[in-house]
């Protein structure tokens, strides 16, 4: 991500591996049937949804 910091870009990573999108990104669209069902921002830990995915996911992003 350095290099994305350094340019000014974005990257966009598709990934069902969870330790890749807590490890390398700033902010995770999950998506369910093709649309965006919910946005999680590592470094807030915050989640709008809280059904047990989404609880698993939390608790899984607050681990270091």
């Amino acid at each position: 991500m350095k290099l994305a910091d350094e340019k000014n870009i974005t990257l966009i990573i598709v990934s069902h591996n969870l330790s890749i999108l807590k490890n390398y990104c700033t902010r995770i669209l999950f998506l369910e049937d093709g649309r965006i069902r919910d946005e999680f921002i590592p470094k807030k830990s915050e989640l709008s949804k809280e059904d047990d995915y989404f609880r698993y996911v939390k608790e899984f992003m607050s681990q270091d």
